[in-house]
């Protein structure tokens, strides 16, 4: 049981990865609708904290969720360690390739060039633990008087509706500052991310009880 809850929370942490990565790479889902396309990886992240609870209880479930934003944030912290040390000639091109995928920001500081991933990384992995403490927390709550089905169909609508009202406006707070994205702008993506998070939602729920079911069977 305690391997198959290492591999949910190395997972969870993978997703994680992959979200940030991926977050400034859009589709468009309707006519000037465009969304991330993490945002259909980071729907998944809301299911298994709750598989977690289910194996374990609601303490391992939280637990599972700092931890896999505590290994994002040591993940780029190595990253740009590593993005800071100067390769050689032959390897220009990859050193640049990483820069632009891990540490895209730079300042120089004594004539030397610092660079450094996106900052806001840590606001948008607080959002994301405030997010899915309320989804299990809901969860164990509901779960007292619905089943389990139930209890996790609200748990995740309520938590990644939360998730959205926040992290869309959120990624866009410096472009909404210098006034490049107005109310409209926001709306629209709002709209955008609102649309993925109700269908994504909607498939976990479908596809919950078999997730639910094989637990059961272990």
């Amino acid at each position: 049981m305690k391997k198959g809850i290492y591999n949910y929370s190395l997972f969870l942490t993978i997703l994680l990865i992959i979200v940030v990565i991926f977050k400034d790479k859009y589709i468009s889902v309707a006519p000037s609708l465009n969304v991330s396309i993490g945002l259909f990886i980071y729907a998944l992240t809301f299911l298994i904290p709750v598989l977690i609870y289910n194996r374990t209880n609601i303490n391992k479930a939280k637990a599972s969720i700092k931890n896999s934003a505590m290994m994002v944030f040591i993940f780029y912290l190595f990253a740009t360690l590593l993005c800071n040390i100067t390769g050689n000639t032959y390897s220009e091109d990859m050193s640049s390739s990483l820069r632009d995928i891990f540490t895209p920001n730079n300042i120089e500081i004594f004539k030397m060039m610092i660079y450094y991933p996106d900052l806001l990384i840590i606001g948008f992995l607080l959002i994301y633990g405030f997010s899915h403490y309320i989804l299990v927390s809901v969860y164990e709550a509901i779960s007292t008087f619905y089943n389990t089905y139930i209890s996790f169909a609200i748990a995740i609508f309520v938590a990644f509706i939360i998730d959205t009202m926040f992290t869309t406006p959120f990624w866009q707070i410096i472009n909404i500052f210098s006034g490049s994205v107005g109310i409209t702008d926001i709306i629209r993506n709002l709209t955008a991310n609102f649309m993925v998070m109700m269908w994504s939602s909607i498939a976990l729920v479908l596809v919950f009880p078999l997730f639910y079911d094989s637990e059961k069977g272990d």
